[in-house]
């Protein structure tokens, strides 16, 4: 399977998703409770340094997404030549 095919499929994953993950209780806490160390940080630093600092975070979670999906491709990558491997035998 081409990397082209499994980056799709991820996405198709995250899309299905998405949804059910943003309603779970546990991802509302963790918002919540970065909401408020957000709002506090902002309070310290000032408006321009946190803008600053926001324009980071979009770099950052960028990057944290296009390590999602490569680990995610890596990881059906061996887990399909497992799969194939085991039928072989």
């Amino acid at each position: 399977m081409k990397k082209s095919e499994i980056s799709k499929i991820y996405e198709s994953v995250i899309v299905e998703n998405d949804t059910t993950l943003i309603n779970s209780n546990e991802y509302r806490s963790v918002r919540n409770k970065c909401d408020r160390k957000e709002d506090k940080l902002k309070e310290l630093i000032g408006k321009e340094k946190f803008r600053k600092f926001e324009e980071f975070m979009e770099d950052y979670c960028e990057l944290s997404e296009l390590e999602n999906e490569y680990y995610f491709t890596k990881g059906f990558s061996v887990a399909n030549k497992l799969r194939d491997e085991a039928l072989m035998k």
